[in-house]
């Protein structure tokens, strides 16, 4: 492979955060009492301003994750009154210890390897990543393919050892990546997945799915049938409500 000059960083948003934020930049606080507003009380959230949240699984992420920081932090950058959020999705069963790199072998061949940077001490066990306890971080791999990834890794290494007194596996990673992310990780209030399913209005809509599920099968089906380029398949007819389990 020819590389043609140096590498260019950069991202694009399209269409440009003064667009997408003209949608949202009328919308009305919530209504004192109301579900959402007891919703964002609960969790901590402004009541009386407007909330732009992101959010994905707790690891490092790919280059399309980290996107989503940049847009609602560029976002911020339009339009100061705007409270950035970011949902930390907690109960996955996701094992972000185990990080993907490109090695070289014995050959000087380039190979994909994993770090498994809890030393395999971590539970293999499926359990929500933010009931899980934080890991000892074991030493970097030695056979990285560049230098530049060996810095990389170490960096990675540094970072969940500072936040090795994290309340859960969940927090460590979560607080290590934004970590990395720098400067556009700054001034974002973090929520947990898990304080989402102890909000209010979580246990009333696990309620009426309770009391109600062919109506929430059928109205599940009717968006999934509406959206079909989405790629989600429609429930079963009895017996499945679109909850992870």
């Amino acid at each position: 492979m020819a590389f043609s000059g140096p590498i260019r960083e950069g991202v694009t948003l399209r269409p440009e955060p003064h667009e997408w934020l003209r949608v949202v930049r009328d919308a009305q606080p919530p209504v004192a009492g109301s579900v959402v507003f007891e919703m964002r009380r609960e969790l901590g959230l402004p009541t009386d301003q407007l909330v732009l949240m992101s959010g994905h699984q707790v690891e490092f992420w790919y280059a399309g994750v980290l996107a989503k920081l940049v847009a609602i932090d560029a976002a911020w950058r339009v339009e100061s009154s705007v409270h950035l959020a970011w949902v930390d999705v907690d109960q996955d069963a996701n094992q972000p210890w185990r990080i993907g790199y490109p090695a070289r072998n014995a050959a000087g061949e380039l190979v994909r390897r994993v770090w498994d940077a809890s030393g395999g001490s971590a539970s293999e066990e499926e359990l929500a990543l933010g009931a899980v306890r934080p890991i000892a971080v074991v030493g970097e791999p030695k056979d990285a393919y560049t230098p530049a990834i060996a810095a990389g890794l170490a960096r990675i290494g540094a970072a969940l050892r500072d936040a090795s007194n994290a309340a859960s596996a969940a927090a460590q990673f979560g607080d290590a990546a934004f970590a990395l992310a720098g400067e556009v990780g700054q001034g974002v209030q973090r929520i947990s997945a898990m304080a989402l399913a102890r909000t209010s209005l979580f246990a009333g809509l696990v309620a009426q799915m309770t009391r109600e599920p062919e109506r929430c099968c059928s109205a599940y089906n009717a968006a999934v049938l509406a959206n079909p380029g989405a790629g989600v398949r429609p429930l079963e007819a009895r017996g499945e409500l679109p909850l992870w389990s």
